[in-house]
């Protein structure tokens, strides 16, 4: 009797959760969020992390019962990537033009189908703006949806400097060069 009643329940609840997500705007939620970059030079690998950033999605469902990530949105301020290494963050910096051009920016244009089930990845097709440059992106993510809501994302993708514009920073009269090549690594949490 108690397996037919949780079985129940559990029809129930699947039945209804695309309507639970429908038109559900989230944000970042918690303090387990992290945008790390890195990447290498001639001298030795490198790491920094984007101390303050927002992002936010809507969850939509469609009349089948398929679940959408739509409106797909990240910012962050350029002048907040940071390392242990002063000299390190103000040639960042300069590369991404942070003063004239902070914004980073990524806005995702249409939707991207996900399954309701856990532990799934989805493709994120959308604009990124880094120093002023906007080019056309795609980002696949892993994520994982609770009942309650709450969807972690995380993910990493790779970026040449120059596509955005960005000059690789040099440092030692150009003896110390860094790679084009950059990593991006992210973990997101987002509720309503």
């Amino acid at each position: 009797m108690v397996k037919k009643t949780i079985k129940t329940g559990l029809i129930i609840f699947l039945m209804m959760f695309p309507f639970l997500l429908q038109g559900q705007t989230i944000k970042l939620s918690g303090t387990d969020n992290s945008v790390g970059v890195s990447g290498t030079s001639s001298l030795h690998d490198w790491d920094m992390e984007l101390k303050e950033f927002e992002a936010t999605a809507q969850l939509t469902t469609n009349e089948e019962g398929k679940s959408f990530i739509e409106k797909a949105a990240f910012s962050g301020d350029a002048n907040n990537l940071s390392s242990d290494n002063s000299i390190m963050d103000n040639k960042a910096h300069d590369a991404l033009d942070a003063e004239d051009h902070p914004e980073i920016l990524f806005k995702q244009k249409g939707s991207a189908p996900m399954e309701v089930a856990n532990g799934e990845q989805v493709t994120l097709k959308g604009t990124l703006s880094i120093a002023g440059e906007i080019k056309t992106v795609e980002v696949t993510v892993n994520y994982s949806l609770t009942h309650e809501k709450q969807l972690t994302i995380n993910g990493e993708s790779e970026l040449n400097m120059t596509d955005f514009g960005m000059k690789p920073p040099k440092a030692m009269f150009g003896t110390i060069k860094t790679d084009d090549l950059v990593n991006v690594k992210f973990k997101m949490n987002l509720k309503p």
